[in-house]
């Protein structure tokens, strides 16, 4: 039997968010490094380091709601990506998560779908 395609997208979508949490607990790493050998301030480590916690927090909302999000009804998976894409900048407005999350999000987005096409 054939994979439905709609799930495989929102699975690679699954994917691409906890790469993105990888990504940011890279750079958590990296600013940790920075401090220790002083090239950051204190200050500036401390609010770095918030920033980048929110996004983490912000990635797991996303995870979870993605988990959670409802594709019946979708056509396809063009549908599906709009659907996915419309929700999550909803839901990253409302609860007021770092802006930079929609390009984020839309990235992943178009590259899941692009693994998807070519496959």
């Amino acid at each position: 039997m054939k994979p439905d395609k709609k799930l495989q997208f929102v699975e690679l979508l699954r994917i691409e968010m906890e790469d993105l949490k990888k990504d940011i607990e890279l750079i958590i790493s990296e600013i940790e490094k920075a401090k220790v050998v002083e090239r950051i301030s204190n200050y500036v480590f401390m609010e770095n380091l918030s920033v980048f916690r929110d996004e983490i927090v912000a990635v797991d909302s996303l995870e979870a709601f993605l988990e959670a999000s409802c594709i019946n009804g979708c056509m396809d998976v063009d549908d599906v990506r709009d659907k996915l894409r419309d929700q999550m900048h909803g839901k990253i407005k409302a609860l007021r998560m770092p802006t930079q999350m929609l390009e984020w999000v839309d990235r992943k987005i178009d590259k899941a779908y692009q693994y998807l096409m070519r496959a």
